[in-house]
């Protein structure tokens, strides 16, 4: 799986172990925005003002929409940030919005911070890590199963036959300009949203 990483600058210390640690995995990291120059921001604010500033936050927004939507998934590191325990930030947010609106699951290190945002968090309907990134399942693609069609029906039961009656479904969607969209739930009402084909994607055991 291609997973992205989301987290404060803060956490930027933390990524790299992560990274390994999901490579071993068997999936692909991107990194986050200014992840090579955590100090970008400040520098910014601090020799070229407000206005480079603005341009500059425009640009990121850009590049964190490309880049979740390039990935199959993104992954929430959600540590202590100074008194705030599982800090999630409004940048972090915001690339969770997205990975919602086009349907890739979020995947959060630890359990949903308590706060503001803690009811639009829970209706992202992450999926809580409690820091085991093995349980980020590796996916492989039945290309059988494709088509043209979202036949509902069909990838229903291919699903459950490969995962069991119990288990969450994961489709992937090969969408507009080649990105690729995966649905959480075969139940979803926006199944469609990727205008593209739909194959079935099923967790590899290790």
């Amino acid at each position: 799986m291609n997973i992205l990483v989301c987290c404060s600058k803060s956490f930027y210390d933390r990524v790299s172990k992560i990274k390994v640690e999901l490579e071993s995995l068997g999936h692909i990291v991107t990194l986050p925005n200014s992840f090579e120059n955590p100090q970008a921001e400040a520098e910014i604010w601090s020799h070229e003002g407000s206005k480079s500033h603005v341009l500059w936050k425009d640009k990121m927004f850009r590049e964190q929409i490309r880049k979740v939507e390039a990935s199959d998934a993104i992954l929430v590191l959600n540590f202590k940030k100074n008194d705030q325990p599982n800090y999630v930030g409004g940048s972090t947010f915001l690339e969770m919005y997205e990975a919602w609106r086009l349907g890739k699951p979020i995947f959060m290190y630890k359990p949903i911070p308590k706060g503001i945002l803690r009811d639009e968090i829970h209706g992202f309907s992450p999926v809580i890590l409690n820091s085991n990134l093995s349980a980020i399942p590796r996916l492989t693609l039945d290309e059988s199963v494709f088509s043209e069609e979202l036949d509902v029906e069909h990838l229903f039961s291919v699903c459950r036959l490969h995962q069991g009656s119990e288990s969450p479904c994961l489709f992937l969607g090969l969408g507009p300009g080649g990105y690729r969209c995966a649905r959480r739930s075969i139940d979803d009402s926006e199944a469609g949203y990727c205008n593209g084909r739909y194959g079935i994607v099923t967790p590899t055991s290790m």
